[in-house]
């Protein structure tokens, strides 16, 4: 080979070719893991470290709040509360919803309402409190309070939907929790409509969330009874102020002065009277049975659609479940093919057709499809600001039920506009 020619990779280091060294076998480093007792926290800690300490506590009051004794919780969280550090905002986040549930429970709600919005505001920056309030005078976030409310728990839902708005969260686990926290208050308010509308919300969030469902489900169930009470109320009243006119139909000069008027009139002239009088009472008769008729069947048209959403919103739960189930396995697989059977046992109330049944389960397992509900378990925590938060949940009952039970209602209730037209005209 010539001088100054090499031939690639014809070159090896040293280490190739010396001896290797010998491992030598060492015993392994004994670990000692740390063993936790059962309430090992009610044990006196000497640790110098203020957030193991606090952590300690809360422990306590999470026990304490697991236990329902939900006085002593919130004084574990009290505490707590006035000792973090201003720059734990995640123990502090958990600390503050824990007082909120459990004024819940103790039914302090005007506090809970107070502690949910200090929640939410210290989760905003300085720049979004600016925008928000420079938006307000734009914004008229009125929602519909139900009258059958007491006043002071009317008050308190009002304050809840004003001032905890779900667009101050600033991503969607801030937002999940809100809603959730929003559904418990409103539950202990037993205000039906809000309950509903706050679970719409959180399934417009996680749809592929089959417990959210089932609790919609339930809520749709427990409102037929205040629907069915609303309807003898309002068909009462009709009833009322279609014979107070009968009255004044059938005695024109009823008064002070109405036996004088009889007394002046002649025998002729009062028999005609009295024959007027029939023939506007029957008039006046044979309209408030229409009436009646028409609020039957508007009755049970309402009835029958809240039947339906009802329904539908548990075949979406068993089909989740349904889906779910081949993941599962020891007390998540026994809770789910328990709560199969639950609602397999409750569809048997129901009194829908074959074909009924077979469009609701097509129309609710449309996007039961394994690639979207695979991105619905990974997706990240999305944080974006609170305008991109609220077009995340849907703005109302009304756009909800139309996403979801539009086709359906199209099939089970075509005469339920013609009912109410019915129903104006008579009146």
């Amino acid at each position: 080979m010539e001088s100054g020619c090499w031939l690639l990779g014809g070159e090896f280091e040293d280490s190739v070719f010396e001896e290797r060294r010998e491992r030598r076998l060492e015993p392994p480093v004994s670990y000692c893991a740390k063993r936790c007792e059962p309430q090992w926290f009610y044990e006196e800690t000497g640790s110098s470290d203020d957030v193991e300490a606090l952590t300690v506590q809360k422990f306590k009051g999470d026990l304490a709040y697991r236990r329902r004794e939900y006085q002593k919780a919130l004084q574990e969280y009290s505490s707590i509360s006035e000792k973090l550090p201003s720059t734990n905002f995640a123990m502090k986040r958990d600390v503050q919803e824990g007082q909120a549930r459990c004024l819940v429970h103790l039914g302090r709600h005007q506090e809970a309402l107070e502690i949910a919005t200090n929640l939410l505001s210290e989760s905003v920056s300085v720049a979004q409190r600016k925008m928000r309030c420079q938006s307000e005078d734009a914004r008229s976030p009125e929602l519909e309070i139900v009258t059958t409310q007491e006043d002071g728990q009317s008050d308190d839902l009002q304050l809840l939907c004003q001032d905890m708005e779900e667009n101050k969260a600033t991503n969607t686990d801030h937002l999940t929790t809100v809603l959730y926290l929003q559904f418990a208050i409103c539950s202990s308010l037993q205000n039906l409509e809000k309950t509903i509308f706050c679970l719409q919300k959180l399934i417009s969030l996680h749809p592929f969330n089959p417990w959210n469902w089932g609790k919609l489900a339930e809520a749709y169930l427990n409102l037929e009874p205040v629907l069915s009470a609303s309807f003898a109320s309002s068909q009462k009243q009709n009833n009322f102020t279609l014979s107070d006119k009968t009255i004044k139909s059938s005695f024109p000069h009823s008064g002070k002065d109405c036996l004088l008027c009889f007394s002046e009139t002649s025998p002729k002239r009062s028999v005609f009277s009295m024959e007027a009088s029939s023939s506007n009472n029957q008039k006046n008769e044979k309209a408030l049975k229409n009436i009646q008729s028409c609020m039957a069947e508007e009755r049970a048209a309402v009835l029958l659609e809240t039947q339906m959403k009802a329904c539908a919103s548990y075949v979406r739960t068993r089909l989740l479940l349904q889906f779910a189930q081949t993941q599962q396995t020891s007390f998540a697989l026994e809770r789910n093919l328990r709560t199969q059977q639950e609602i397999e046992d409750k569809m048997k109330g129901f009194s829908f057709k074959e074909d009924t049944l077979l469009l609701i389960a097509e129309v609710m397992g449309e996007d039961i499809v394994p690639e979207k509900i695979r991105d619905e378990v990974h997706a990240e925590v999305k944080c974006v600001g609170p305008a991109a938060l609220t077009a995340l949940v849907i703005a109302s009952s009304k756009e909800f039920e139309d996403k979801w039970f539009r086709k359906i209602r199209g099939h089970l209730c075509p005469f339920e506009n013609q009912f109410h037209t019915e129903i104006q005209i008579l009146v």
